[in-house]
């Protein structure tokens, strides 16, 4: 081929040949063609991809319990039980009648839970020394005290033994200092296994003496430890670990229970260690027996009863439980019990005892088609002579059963002991109450966590209190109630929306979490809320108006039977109800009876006194009253003040205030003075304090006497009185703003009489104080005080709650510290608790608090909600509380009434209790902690299992998809099916309303059988400027086993027909997801396929205008503006823009792919969310190069959250206009210890945990630096509700900076264990060196700056996961904190100087301060600034 030739490809006939061509022919061509613009190929604006964090805390946790153990895991001398969850142990101490108290939890496990076991000894209980007086009261309380406060011993009589999935086998326990208390552990290594079901973990024994520890897998092997007795490792102060020597043992077959067995009460023996293991190896049942004496080394573990075969009814047994005094054992199947004796000898013993027909009837048949099976057991305390071993069996259906068995003789005594009213598990035990000398006099209490209800606790036999000898013992011994344990999952959906009965507001608007849960029959809808439970005892209507409320009498009358015992017990209160113009006088009493429960609320009696002779005045305002000693109360209204007998409420001392009447008073109980502000002529205000002159001050009589004055040019707002560290003070808030504070000295004269004067010790105005610059007065004043600790607490008229650390003087009142929170909008009242100095109550619209001054020297108060809940009416909705007070306890009661509250809250009377503060002896101790906030419930029942639900706004109502199964024909021909309901629930609360059944059945509608509700949406229609409402439902009916079809309905309901259908259509698939798109249009995936779907307005149907395939199922669909978003169930997450037609008069609707995920995902839910993101890329189009960097503009990211059942929580970048490149850029990704199954988005904080803003003209809520959204909730199946927050990049790097160190320092905290651990590792015959170097550790380390720098992590596939911050570490870290030290060792302490550059430069560039302040841990300094942006990031949420 010639030089200007080239070879080309020419289409011949359909194919592709070569042909050559001259070069210069082809250039000829060209020279004589119409020239053509060439345009440069279209390209796609790049967008900037911003760099954000996601901060995800625990809002409520699980209430989920795998297990229940008696365990004295803080001192000998404490009575506790511990909950196991999956990753967490719940610490509660047994207090009077069986009452659990909250102690501690920990929930920083680095895997979850497998196994739990006790390591101790077991309990014995000696008998009274004088049964004589044993019930003797003075007695009792001697020994309840003597117990409690001994401190002799501080080391723990048991340790629990835990396995976890990282194959860490740890020790745990707790220390109690001071009023905290602190989980210890020591871990050691399991070997590993080949797979999961052949690693060391899910089986847990330990002997009875503390000799050795067995570890077993589900098959395969088992770890025998070697370990020293728990008195010896508690003598050595808990070093290292009780573990000597192990031994890896191989077993053949699946281990179905493993125990060790108790060598008896024979000291020659003492010595002898027995593990029994029962196994499973070819669907035959087996006993394997391995014996040891414990002082030789491992290699001498012998099985002496090797695969022995079990009977053939005993083939897989439900439970093996060993006996305490010798080593015999029961195997507990579903209808017998068979007890093997001599299982060593190698020849076995078994006695068959079968259990009552009565007790195997099932008591629900209907719920599986398998006989139920025992699943727990539990041995209960019993005389120490008593010749038999009792225990507890409690089967999943609720039967519990009672067995005694000796240790002689093979047939063991079984009773039907009474049954649960729900399904039980594993979580069980028998408590013993009271101190060990008086447990034995009480009856057994039994303890159950409820599955998927509520769960109980419940005793078999009555108090001490409550024993009746005119009875039978059956009634005497009967299995009764005592208190619920709540729970609240699983949850099957969540719901975000307004509190039922406040106003909309638009700046505060606070939502509510509301979840559908439970199994039927125990459905709910449910409230969750958080704070302090204040059980209602009775309730009386008709105080609409009042606007206070003052308890002038309490008192408390008993009976007694003939043998002095307690018969009856009549407590009454005397109130005084201000309803302006005038007051008015009512009783309330409270009638317990002894013949029943020794818990019991009892009977409540409400009655206006008229008949009754008093000298209370009803004809004017009462503006003051209480009750002033144990002799006397004080009212004063506008016309004068009355000093009453509490014997019979007849005047002893009056005063008359002529000629003017009086604007404000005030008294306080314990201060013998009134304050009293009077009108004077010329617009002043005199302040008039009285002094009440008791007899043989003057006269010989009481009287008011020892008046002193001082004049107001400005209009007085609050008065009053306060007492702290023996001295009396006058606090005056006036108009103008200005608070005066007065002391009430004593005046030096030389006569003998005493007389006091006024000394002004402080004066400040509220702008200058709050720091507000804005004018704002003070309402109502309280002082609290603990210990040298002094606040005074200002209740603001603009909703504003002040406080302030007083430091007194004799000359001077110095405010040291102060601190504002917003309550609301209305004016904040405050109350002062009648039983603790350091507590107070604080109402304000819709909102009641308790504010608490914690002890020590604290730098802020605790602010908590209460919320009244009644066990008559679990939905009671509480309104806003216009007047409180409280009554004093009584120490000469049986049960002291602890501070008995009496509110009025919206139109409605009510007698509450703190459930903190009932005692339900007159013996309790009162606890050293204080009670820590804890989840409160409001609860619709429903009975059936709730699936979905839906929050309709115009009706103000929820709707609820049930499930149901019904019976639909009786035995013995019988069959039940699922019915499937759609139920309406009112949410205003009104009990006083009362519908008729027909009026119910308006509000349900009945769907198929076994027809399941996917999705449920509210769609809204105008026409002609009427409204019309729909309840849009997507079905699947299961047909038959892979065959299910599906329904839309239309549901509409009015208030005369009731819900009803308007139209129907049906599908060959199931309608598994809908979401509106505008205002006619509606998106559906049916089956696989995306559809869409329009209203046609003119001939008023629905017509489909396109569809797209899936590559799987839909789980969830939402839309935006022109997107549609859709989560699979197996290829992740995937976005369509819909493209829209119009083709002549009909129109077509695409759906284009806009982008998709990485990586394939089995997703649950996902959200839409617009967030304005900060730039941080200099290439930015909307940053100049030379513009400051406070200057840049954000930028507006659409995010999508996204949820799947890896337990991850994803964050997807949604490009703001169209790319060639279709995989989403990923943001963050978040790994839980749960999956997410519902997100909503609300703000559900309470005004007091909003931010706000203290310098500038307005407290409105504001933004904390550095995060972005803050209202995003979501709801795992467990019961568990998270928090999350989208960050910044620079928040995102000091978050994840801080989490860094923490776990950095817990990483070398938790090597130096394993270092120090001593382990004899000569006998070791496999895993040797799994206890790491017995040699003393190497001097520690300083941590570098590039161990915890975050940036380094930033790039690369590992970078979404680094973008997580796990608030939880950091709320952890910041709970067990002492105070600032603590805090300022995490930056100083063995961290090198690299640490604190780095940790400046990100600080700095967070909060945009660059004066130069260096992280050197003083005042004032950097480090006291990022703690106070950190206690606004992880401030509580409820």
């Amino acid at each position: 081929m010639e030089n200007n030739q080239i070879l080309g490809q020419v289409l011949i006939d359909g194919e592709w040949v070569s042909r050559p061509a001259d070069v210069y022919q082809i250039m000829d061509r060209a020279r004589h063609q119409q020239g053509v613009d060439m345009q440069e190929p279209d390209r796609k604006a790049s967008t900037q991809v911003p760099k954000l964090g996601l901060l995800s805390r625990t809002l409520i946790s699980s209430p989920a319990v795998k297990l229940i153990l008696r365990a004295n895991i803080r001192q000998r001398n404490q009575n506790d039980v511990v909950f196991i969850g999956e990753d967490f142990v719940h610490l509660k101490e047994v207090r009077a009648y069986g009452h659990l108290r909250q102690i501690a939890t920990k929930s920083d496990f680095s895997g979850r839970i497998l196994a739990v076991r006790v390591f101790g000894e077991p309990r014995f209980l000696q008998t009274h020394s004088r049964p004589s007086g044993l019930f003797e009261r003075t007695a009792v309380q001697a020994q309840r005290r003597s117990h409690l406060t001994d401190e002799g011993n501080a080391l723990p009589s048991e340790v629990l033994v835990l396995s976890q999935t990282t194959r860490d086998l740890t020790f745990l326990w707790a220390e109690s200092i001071g009023l905290n208390t602190r989980f210890s552990q020591k871990s050691v290594k399991l070997p590993g296994g080949s797979t999961r079901y052949t690693a060391p973990g899910p089986h847990i024994a330990t002997d009875p003496k503390c000799r050795a520890i067995a570890v077993g897998a589900y098959e395969g092997c088992f770890v025998w430890y070697k370990t020293k007795t728990l008195e010896q490792w508690c003598n050595e102060g808990c070093a290292g670990t009780p573990i000597e020597d192990e031994r890896l043992i191989p077993v053949q077959g699946s281990i179905l229970h493993m125990a060790f067995l108790s060598p008896g009460i024979n000291k020659a023996d003492e010595y002898h260690v027995i593990l029994l293991l029962v196994l499973v190896r070819n669907g035959k049942t087996q006993l394997s027996c391995y014996d040891w004496d414990c002082r030789q080394n491992l290699n001498a573990v012998t099985a002496r009863a090797d695969r022995v075969h079990v009977d053939f009814d005993d083939r897989l047994p439900s439970l093996l439980v060993p006996l305490n005094r010798s080593s015999d054992f029961f195997l507990v199947c579903d209808r017998h019990i068979a007890v093997y004796r001599n299982i060593l000898s190698g020849t076995r013993t078994r006695f068959l005892t079968p259990i009552t027909e009565s007790a195997v009837e099932t008591l629900r048949p209907g719920q599986s088609k398998t006989h139920p099976r025992w699943v727990q057991w539990d041995k209960v305390t019993r005389n120490p002579d008593f010749s038999k071993e009792a225990f507890y069996i409690v089967r999943e259906d609720g039967r519990v059963l009672y067995t005694e068995l000796g240790s002689t003789g093979g047939d063991a005594a079984t009773i039907n002991a009474g049954q649960w009213p729900h399904p039980l598990d594993k979580a069980f035990a028998s408590l013993d109450v009271d101190v060990p000398e008086l447990a034995l006099a009480n009856p057994d209490v039994l303890l159950a966590a409820g599955t998927a209800s509520d769960g109980q606790l419940n005793k078999v036999g009555s108090w001490i209190s409550e024993y009746r000898p005119d009875i039978s013992y059956a009634d005497n011994n009967s299995f009764s109630y005592v208190e619920s344990i709540p729970n609240w999952g699983p949850i099957s959906d969540l719901a975000v929306l307004r509190l039922p009965g406040i106003k909309e507001n638009l700046e505060w608007d606070r939502k509510a979490i509301v979840i559908a849960n439970g199994r039927a029959p125990f459905g709910n809808i449910s409230e969750l809320r958080r704070g302090f439970n204040a059980q209602i005892g009775g309730i009386v209507a008709g105080f609409a108006g009042c606007t206070r409320l003052s308890i002038v009498r309490h008192a408390i009358y008993t009976t007694r039977m003939h043998d002095g015992a307690v018969k009856e017990s009549w407590r009454h209160a005397t109130l005084i109800v201000t309803m302006p113009p005038e007051s008015f006088v009512v009783q309330v009493s409270r009638t317990e009876e002894k013949t029943g429960d020794a818990r019991s609320p009892g009977s409540w009696d409400f009655k206006p006194i008229t008949d009754t002779p008093h000298e209370i005045n009803c004809d004017a305002e009462t503006i003051s009253a209480c009750i002033l000693d144990d002799k006397y109360a004080l009212q004063i209204t506008s016309e004068d003040v009355r000093l009453l007998r509490l014997e019979d409420l007849q005047i002893a001392a009056h005063r008359l205030f002529t000629p003017t009447r009086a604007l404000a008073a005030t008294a306080k109980p314990g201060i013998s003075f009134v304050a009293i502000i009077l009108p004077q002529p010329n617009q002043q205000y005199l302040l008039q304090v009285l002094q009440i002159l008791y007899p043989g001050e003057e006269n010989g009589q009481i009287a008011f006497g020892g008046d002193m004055e001082y004049v107001f040019e400005s209009d007085p707002t609050c008065v009053e009185l306060l007492g702290i560290a023996g001295e009396s003070y006058v606090l005056i808030g006036l108009r103008d703003t200005s608070i005066w504070l007065f002391r009430i000295e004593r005046t030096e004269t030389e006569s003998s009489s005493s007389q006091f004067h006024l000394e002004l010790i402080s004066r400040e105005h509220c702008q200058d104080g709050i720091g507000l610059g804005l004018p704002t007065v003070c309402e109502t004043a309280v002082a609290l005080v603990n210990g040298s600790q002094a606040y005074i607490v200002y209740g603001m008229r603009d909703g504003v709650l002040f406080t302030c650390k007083m430091d007194f003087s004799r000359t001077t009142g110095v405010t040291t510290s102060r601190y504002v929170w917003r309550m609301g909008t209305t004016a904040v009242h405050v109350k002062q608790s009648r039983i603790d100095p350091s507590i107070a109550f604080v109402s304000c619209g819709q909102e009641l608090c308790r504010i608490r001054l914690p002890a020590g020297e604290p730098s802020i108060v605790e602010i908590d909600s209460i919320w009244f809940t009644s066990p008559e009416d679990p939905s009671y909705q509480q309104g806003p509380v216009t007047a409180i007070d409280q009554a004093a306890g009584a120490s000469n009661d049986d049960q002291d009434p602890g501070g008995f509250i009496f509110a009025v809250s919206g139109d409605k009377l009510l007698f509450a209790q703190l459930d903190y503060d009932i005692r339900w002896s007159r013996n309790d101790i009162p606890p050293a902690i204080p009670e820590a906030s804890k989840t409160v419930t409001r609860k619709y029942s429903l009975i059936a299992t709730p699936t979905r639900v839906l929050h309709l706004e115009h009706m103000k109502k929820l709707v609820v998809a049930t499930i149901e199964p019904v019976e639909v024909r009786s035995p013995p021909h019988g069959y039940r099916a699922v019915k499937s309901r759609i139920k309406l629930l009112r949410l205003d609360n009104e009990p006083e309303v009362k519908l008729e059944p027909e009026e119910t059945n308006k509000l349900v509608f009945d769907l198929k059988s076994y027809e399941r509700v996917n999705s449920m949406l509210e769609w809204s229609i105008e026409n002609k400027g009427k409204y019309y409402h729909y309840i849009v439902v997507g079905t699947g009916i299961t047909q038959g086993a892979g065959n299910e079809t599906g329904r839309r309905l239309f549901l509409q309901y009015s208030e005369t027909k009731g819900v009803r259908s308007q139209k129907e259509t049906s599908y060959h698939q199931p309608v598994r997801c809908m979401a509106l798109f505008g205002k006619d249009g509606l998106v559906m995936i049916v089956g696989k396929t995306l559809s869409f779907d329009e209203y046609d307005r003119a001939a008023a149907k629905w017509i489909k205008r396109g569809s797209r395939e899936l590559p799987s199922a839909g789980v969830h669909l939402t839309t935006s503006n022109t997107a549609v978003y859709v989560s699979t169930a197996k290829d992740s997450h995937m976005c369509f823009q819909v493209i829209t037609e119009n083709a002549g008069s009909s129109r077509t609707v695409h759906f284009d792919q806009i982008f998709t995920d990485q990586r394939q995902r089995d997703c649950l839910y996902h959200m839409s969310i617009s967030v304005e993101a900060p730039t941080s890329d200099p290439t930015a189009s909307n940053r100049s190069l030379l513009a400051e960097p406070s200057a840049w503009l954000p930028v507006v990211a659409n995010i999508v959250l996204l949820t799947d059942k890896a337990c991850s929580v994803t964050g997807l970048y949604q490009p703001a206009v169209g790319t060639h490149k279709v995989a989403s850029d990923t943001l963050f990704e978040a790994s839980l210890p749960r999956s997410i199954t519902r997100l909503q988005r609300g703000d559900i904080r309470p005004p007091w945990r909003r931010p706000c803003r203290g310098g500038d003209n307005s407290l409105a809520p504001r933004t904390t630096t550095g995060i972005l959204v803050d209202d995003i909730i979501g709801s795992c199946s467990d019961g568990t509700i998270y928090t999350i927050s989208i960050l910044s990049l620079k928040a995102t790097r000091v978050l994840k900076l801080m989490q860094n160190l923490i776990e950095v320092r817990a990483r070398r905290s938790h090597r130096e264990l394993e270092h120090t651990t001593t382990v004899d590792t000569k006998d070791i015959r496999a895993h040797s060196g799994i206890f790491g170097d017995s040699a003393s550790a190497a001097p520690p380390v300083q941590i570098t700056g590039r161990e915890i720098d975050p940036r380094l992590h930033e790039k690369g596939r590992a970078r979404p996961r680094n973008m997580h911050v796990d608030g939880d570490v950091l709320t952890r870290f910041f709970e067990s904190c002492d105070g600032d030290d603590d805090w300022r060792n995490l930056w100083l302490e063995n961290t090198d100087r690299s640490v604190h550059d780095l940790t400046q430069e990100l600080v700095e560039d967070l909060l945009e301060q660059h004066d130069g302040v260096d992280m050197d841990g003083k005042s004032g300094s950097l480090m006291d600034r990022v703690k106070v942006w950190l206690d606004e990031v992880l401030m509580p949420v409820l």
